[in-house]
């Protein structure tokens, strides 16, 4: 919700028609960029755990979810990151990276709640 809170600023070609530059940050842009790491760094670190603490017994399909979900947000993350951070090649795809991960993240997340809900049924 805090991302929301703070607004980022527009950077390196994003969103489209921005210029292909990158600028200092704002107080603002940084705050949102802070409110962002639990997500990003957090959630799949928490779908690894969850993988490893899961590979063994009758969980197996869950934890290579979980893993394919950390990896894929992971690598999503990297690749819109160097988008947004001057890559001129990724700056157009930078917003469709984040997003990317954003949607594996809270599938993950959704994922383990219906699971929680189906084992307390």
């Amino acid at each position: 919700m805090a991302s929301g809170v703070f607004p980022t600023d527009p950077v390196n070609g994003y969103p489209p028609g921005t210029p292909h530059q990158v600028t200092p940050a704002t107080a603002t842009s940084v705050k949102h960029n802070l409110a962002a790491v639990p997500i990003f760094v957090g959630l799949p670190a928490a779908a690894l755990l969850s993988a490893q603490a899961s590979r063994h017994g009758h969980a197996r399909g869950w934890a290579a979810f979980s893993a394919a979900t950390a990896v894929s947000a992971a690598v999503n993350v990297v690749l819109a990151s160097a988008g947004f951070g001057g890559s001129q090649r990724l700056a157009p795809q930078a917003g469709l990276h984040q997003r990317a991960a954003i949607a594996a993240l809270f599938g993950w997340i959704t994922a383990a709640c219906l699971s929680v809900l189906r084992r307390t049924r």
